[in-house]
């Protein structure tokens, strides 16, 4: 705030009719900042569902800095990972529009990482779910950007959003 000094720059080469997202992540525990520059893909789903592109954007503590992290049902069944720190599925994929109630662990249905509350996805929505924060500085949370709308960080299970301190039990 205050300075004219750039923190992050890059050149991307943007294609004519096409969509992208432009993503700064970490600066923190040791991880760069870096600048991800994104195709996006806004053509509709199939009739009921939702597309979703997932990405593992929070850098944990040193700790956990190799935890790759998967995205799970509360029954544990596996949705989308592994991804490790930085990765960005490079497609959507598509989900049937409902509720569901889901979680980041680490790979393998090990510890859970964030823990969310159910919620809803629609027909016909489209959006990034990223994993955030680092469990150090802030708690860890899922940031949600559907791509006409401001993103948000999802609702988590009550009383769950962790910070570091509380994983290394």
């Amino acid at each position: 705030t205050g300075s004219g000094t750039a923190v992050l720059s890059g050149t991307v080469a943007l294609a004519e009719n096409e969509d992208y997202t432009a993503i700064a992540h970490g600066g923190a525990n040791g991880y760069d900042l870096t600048l991800a520059a994104l195709l996006d893909d806004n053509s509709a789903p199939a009739a009921g569902n939702g597309k979703v592109r997932f990405g593992h954007l929070a850098p944990f503590d040193p700790v956990l800095a190799n935890t790759a992290a998967e995205i799970r049902t509360d029954s544990g069944a596996l949705v989308a990972g592994p991804f490790l720190y930085g990765d960005i599925d490079s497609t959507y994929l598509e989900l049937p529009a409902g509720d569901y109630d889901l979680k980041v662990v680490a790979a393998g249905g090990g510890a859970v990482l964030i823990n969310l509350a159910p919620f809803t996805l629609n027909e016909g929505d489209i959006l990034y779910a990223l994993a955030v924060g680092d469990g150090t500085n802030q708690g860890t949370n899922v940031f949600a950007y559907p791509t006409d709308l401001q993103g948000f960080l999802l609702p988590q299970e009550a009383a769950y959003q962790y910070y570091l301190p509380v994983l290394r039990r």
